[in-house]
């Protein structure tokens, strides 16, 4: 997962912020952050405005490296469309996604010339409840915490670094983030990919197979937003599965061209094949399943053939279990995810 997705940094000089730095962000409060336009989209990487969540930021502050100002959706076409009132813990994770690359491209001052790549992700919703889904509670704050760090190789020829957050919604704590990965020069990026990158449009490369039916239970109320085709058992106990449903025209998860599956889609298909297990393992409706934390660690980037399948093996009741996204028998993603019962 990356703008093209393993603990250990890189050696080198660690970036804290400076006193020069410190004494700018002085000059703002977090009150005055905006939430009433998004931020320009090339700093975002995205193509489409309606995709750009992250609306302003700041240092600081106190000992926070920065403060990052997002702003959710009422009526996104597919983070919105959630058969529970909470927000979209795929939309957090996006929204935290967005954070990150303001801290690189903003502060910590990535070159241009990089590529991210995704090593692990940790995203928490709690208490639940503070993510329930209202006028109230569009706002979000960010705060970067100050035991983040970032690592640089001396000539700044790559960067680590694992990037941890608090999360508040309509001003309440409601939750964490922690972030880790490598910003590598495009030559490493392009050496990685080989001649499944050559394509970057996607142009040429084979198509996904069609899907006929796709799984109903998965969280969202319009069938046109599953994403994985309806779930099966995968032999072990209290274990299903199904294959992600693959369209590189989807607005929301191919905003722009990419020469792989991004990792946002792998999320949501992890997330939707947890919520249909737990359906199907509980008896439960979909309307009352949600999926609240993800923990997950990636390690190979996922191609548009051969299918790509999505796991979890839940816990006895219900409430989390073992997930992971594979293709071709090896493991592209996996991790655990907690599962809150709502009413």
């Amino acid at each position: 997962m990356g703008n093209k997705g393993g603990t250990t940094l890189e050696a080198g000089a660690e970036r804290v912020p400076g006193d020069e730095a410190r004494a700018a962000a002085e000059t703002r409060d977090v009150g005055d952050l905006r939430t009433d336009q998004p931020l320009p989209r090339q700093t975002l990487h995205k193509t489409a405005l309606e995709q750009i969540f992250v609306t302003d930021w700041m240092l600081g502050p106190g000992d926070d490296w920065c403060t990052i100002a997002a702003r959710l959706p009422l009526a996104h076409g597919h983070f919105s469309d959630t058969a529970a009132q909470y927000h979209d813990i795929v939309l957090m994770s996006e929204v935290v996604r967005q954070a990150g690359l303001v801290v690189a491209e903003e502060w910590i001052k990535v070159p241009d010339d990089r590529q991210f790549l995704l090593r692990e992700l940790k995203v928490e919703l709690d208490p639940i409840e503070h993510a329930r889904r209202t006028r109230e509670t569009c706002d979000v704050l960010i705060s970067q915490d100050p035991s983040s760090q970032v690592k640089m190789r001396p000539g700044r020829s790559m960067a680590g670094g694992m990037m941890r957050s608090r999360i508040q919604i309509g001003g309440r704590p409601a939750g964490m983030s922690e972030v880790m990965g490598a910003w590598v020069p495009n030559d490493f990026y392009d050496g990685f990919r080989g001649s499944k990158g050559e394509e970057t449009s996607g142009e040429g490369l084979p198509e996904p197979s069609p899907r006929a039916d796709v799984e109903t239970r998965t969280g969202k109320v319009n069938p046109a937003n599953s994403v994985i085709t309806p779930l099966r058992p995968s032999g072990e106990p209290r274990g299903y599965e199904a294959s992600l449903v693959i369209e590189r025209s989807d607005p929301t998860f191919f905003d722009h061209p990419l020469d792989h599956v991004p990792g946002l889609l792998l999320l949501e298909g992890i997330q939707q094949v947890a919520v249909a297990g737990a359906c199907e393992q509980l008896g439960m409706d979909h309307s009352r399943v949600v999926v609240s934390s993800f923990h997950m660690a990636f390690s190979k980037l996922a191609e548009f053939q051969p299918d790509v399948v999505c796991s979890v093996v839940l816990d006895e009741d219900g409430s989390g279990g073992k997930v992971a996204c594979s293709q071709g028998g090896k493991v592209c993603c996996e991790g655990t995810v907690r599962i809150a019962h709502v009413g």
